[in-house]
């Protein structure tokens, strides 16, 4: 796959592919090996987006577990509003948000891992 696409398959603004570290690329070749072909998915990929024009609201303030709510203002699957949102409804949620990284985090590897290890490993917080 040309290096061009894989912004575009990944909702990631192309310049932070550009400029990926050599385990951003890697996530990225991983990410892509367990998506493509992107034709084998699209009943699935049709049914979300067939479902996702119907959701009711959830009842978000009745979660009571520990929560990680992530996103990336430049997601160009646009989700940064709708995490925001649903961050704003859970109590006690942590909110981790970046201004940049795409879909995939991009350059926020360490973070986003270290914010997953302490939701699952409590015991592992400083």
């Amino acid at each position: 796959m040309k290096a061009q696409t894989r912004p575009l398959v990944l909702a990631t603004p192309p310049e932070l592919l550009a400029h990926a570290s050599p385990q951003d690329r890697a996530r990225v070749d991983a990410v892509l090996d367990n998506i493509l072909p992107v034709s084998l998915r699209a009943e699935g990929l049709h049914s979300d987006s067939a479902v996702g024009k119907h959701l009711a609201p959830s009842p978000l303030e009745s979660i009571r577990t520990t929560t990680l709510v992530t996103s990336a203002r430049d997601d160009r699957y646009r989700t940064y509003a709708s995490a925001r949102y649903t961050a704003g409804r859970i109590p006690g949620v942590e909110f981790l948000e970046f201004d940049d990284g795409g879909q995939n985090w991009f350059g926020h590897h360490d973070e986003m891992r270290a914010a997953i290890v302490e939701l699952l490993l409590p015991s592992a917080r400083p």
